[in-house]
């Protein structure tokens, strides 16, 4: 279902100086890189290697179709891995792992905004356990000033940087650096530091890319919220 090949980061002599972010494990991080489109429309997502992983079709005021759809390659062209809609007039996200073509094989989970300042965003999925279960777990991103990929310092004044915390524990699983002026076509740096398998990595960029082109909308004055409830209605309906 999702892109396998990633990198992995070694630990760096910087240590991290927030007390949360010690949390976050270096030696077995990986490493993601984002970048925007030509024309900054669509999102590109490689590896350290510069490998392309997905290529991220963003859609405003397209009925019927997702806001960002994850094509598991270097184009448009390639397997859809994931989507995400934003719901009409609404703070939330709907999130699906697959390809909405495939109703059946297709797994549904939230994205909730869980504040008015926009900064916390709240989802689940079922994480693999060591005796072959599953166990739902709950995730929330939060903005940071405090927490950088590699232990940098994110800057002050920065609302793009992200941190993502398990709940029940606290821990930090991910963290978002924005690349800010540093060059106009990268999004950012993503890293995530536990090991919960592909389709885990897969939902946190898509999560992550949905609080970030939501954000970039709004900065935008841009109205690109529509038509998600009628467009989820209707891929739930064909499994009855």
């Amino acid at each position: 279902m999702t892109s396998n090949k990633t990198t992995r980061v070694d630990k760096s002599s910087r240590e991290l100086d927030s007390v949360d972010a010690e949390s976050l494990d270096l030696v077995c991080s990986r490493l993601y890189h984002i970048y925007h489109t030509t024309f900054r429309h669509d999102y590109k997502v490689s590896d350290t290697d510069k490998t392309p992983l997905y290529y991220v079709d963003n859609s405003v005021l397209t009925p019927k179709k997702p806001d960002l759809t994850f094509h598991a390659g270097e184009d448009p062209k390639a397997p859809i891995t994931g989507v995400c809609k934003f719901l009409h007039f609404s703070r939330h996200c709907k999130l699906g792992l697959g390809d909405p073509q495939k109703v059946r094989d297709m797994v549904w989970e939230d994205l909730f905004c869980q504040n008015f300042r926009l900064s916390k965003y709240h989802w689940q999925m079922a994480i693999r356990t060591a005796d072959g279960g599953f166990e739902r777990r709950s995730f929330l991103w939060k903005r940071t000033h405090s927490v950088g990929v590699h232990g940098e310092s994110p800057s002050k004044l920065s609302p793009w940087n992200y941190k993502l915390m398990e709940e029940h524990t606290g821990q930090i699983v991910a963290v978002f650096t924005n690349n800010g002026l540093k060059s106009f076509q990268k999004a950012g740096k993503l890293q995530v530091g536990v090991d919960y398998g592909p389709d885990f990595d897969l939902l946190v960029l898509i999560t992550l890319l949905a609080i970030y082109e939501k954000q970039r909308r709004r900065s935008n004055g841009s109205k690109g919220g529509g038509g998600g409830r009628g467009w989820i209605m209707e891929q739930e309906s064909s499994l009855v």
